[in-house]
């Protein structure tokens, strides 16, 4: 896990337990809404901006209802996902767009 998501991990983890913050993780990493954006992003080479990332998240049926908290960690745990799996190995976004991406997720999550 990135060092930026690691803490808001464990900061969500401390508020809203492991449990919850487990159920969320399972549903984003097994979604194949997950599968379809991360094979998009790496199909065009793209550095997805806020508003894919939750786009992705609430076209899963679980989170088009929830809380704004749950979204942007779920979003969270989304984005930490295409870093692991699509920057990491293509190298599309710096250092400091990552960052700008993940503070962009936490301010204006839905």
């Amino acid at each position: 896990m990135n060092i930026i998501t690691e803490k808001y991990v464990n900061d969500y983890v401390n508020e809203y337990g492991t449990n919850n913050a487990n159920k969320i993780i399972n549903i984003i990493q097994n979604s194949k809404h997950t599968t379809n954006f991360i094979n998009q992003c790496q199909t065009i080479n793209s550095i997805p901006n806020v508003t894919d990332y939750n786009t992705s998240v609430l076209c899963n049926l679980k989170f088009m209802f929830a809380s704004r908290t749950k979204v942007k960690f779920a979003s969270i745990i989304l984005f930490n996902i295409w870093i692991n799996e699509i920057n990491d190995k293509k190298h599309l976004a710096t250092n400091i767009e990552i960052d700008i991406v993940f503070n962009q997720i936490l301010n204006h999550s839905t």
